[in-house]
């Protein structure tokens, strides 16, 4: 068993790139029960976890800056990577405020299934029938015989990827108007009651995720010298993720570097994701790799050139 370091573990630092087939341990865990997933003796010395905090938040309603004393709540899944035995987390930050967009001039909703759409203000009625409502049809002809309305609300910021998050892990069905992943009791949620997701890890034991491995650098400066260094931090895209059962998928399109995803006529989730990382314009930032999880080489990080993205097996710009 090889761990991730981080501030929490104090394990030897190794840095992990690439996509990476995960199985869910646990959520949000205890400082004894993170030390029975780390195989770590217990200390007295370390605080518990404290995953909820009261912060002050922005944000823009209408043109105008919104100040609010609220929650912030972090939701850790401790994941291990299946071929590897690396163990890390994917951390998602949700702050209790409306996700409006940076002007203000629209508020994203979440629905049932965890899909979100954007509405013009807070008008209900700018969202999409493909967002609102379940089309139902005809077993056997298969054609539309009547809809059924989805279940929707204001999201909140960052649940969108914790929804993403679960919505792959579990495979839901987005076609079927019994599906429903949303945490129905908020008050308890956002005082960081994980009692509505937790059981979800041993249901979901024998299931898998795809996750975007990368490696975050940031300037500081050293105390002692007063010079800048480049320190690196192991990372997580939170915002794609695919079902572990892709990864078949992902194996015979990585051979030709995912030139043919585009077209191919099945795989949806794969190609959302796969677009999703590597989008040039709003994909991962971090470094990363266009290949199967794998440990960090710094020769090939182009973080400070054209992209921070190389491509499978090579250390060439994407």
């Amino acid at each position: 068993m090889r761990i991730i370091q981080n501030a929490e573990t104090g394990f030897e630092r190794k840095l992990y790139v690439g996509t990476g087939e995960v199985k869910v341990l646990a959520v949000n865990p205890t400082q004894k029960d993170l030390d029975i997933i780390l195989g770590r003796d217990p200390s007295e010395d370390r605080q518990e976890l404290e995953y909820v905090k009261e912060v002050e938040a922005k944000y823009t309603k209408e043109g105008e800056e919104v100040t609010v004393n609220t929650t912030r709540l972090f939701v850790d899944f401790w994941v291990e990577e299946v071929k590897t035995d690396v163990i890390t987390k994917i951390r998602f930050m949700l702050t209790n405020i409306p996700a409006y967009n940076k002007d203000g001039s629209k508020l994203q909703f979440i629905n049932q299934i965890g899909q979100t759409g954007w509405a013009i203000g807070e008008d209900e009625s700018t969202l999409g029938d493909w967002f609102t409502e379940f089309k139902i049809n005809d077993r056997i002809t298969k054609k539309q015989i009547g809809t059924e309305p989805k279940v929707f609300r204001p999201c909140m910021r960052g649940e969108a990827d914790l929804y993403e998050f679960i919505a792959k892990w579990t495979n839901l069905n987005i076609w079927d108007h019994q599906s429903y992943i949303l945490v129905e009791n908020t008050k308890k949620f956002w005082k960081g009651n994980m009692a509505e997701i937790e059981p979800l890890v041993p249901m979901m034991e024998d299931k898998t995720i795809l996750a975007q491995f990368g490696v975050r650098s940031q300037l500081k400066t050293d105390s002692d010298t007063g010079e800048e260094v480049t320190v690196e931090y192991q990372s997580v895209y939170t915002r794609n993720f695919a079902p572990g059962n892709n990864i078949k998928d992902f194996n015979f399109h990585k051979q030709t570097r995912f030139e043919n995803l585009a077209s191919a006529k099945y795989c949806y989730d794969l190609k959302k994701f796969i677009s999703g990382v590597f989008d040039e314009e709003y994909g991962f930032k971090d470094f990363t790799v266009k290949d199967y999880f794998q440990e960090y080489n710094p020769e090939d990080n182009v973080l400070n050139n054209e992209s921070a993205v190389t491509g499978s097996q090579t250390s060439m710009s994407y």
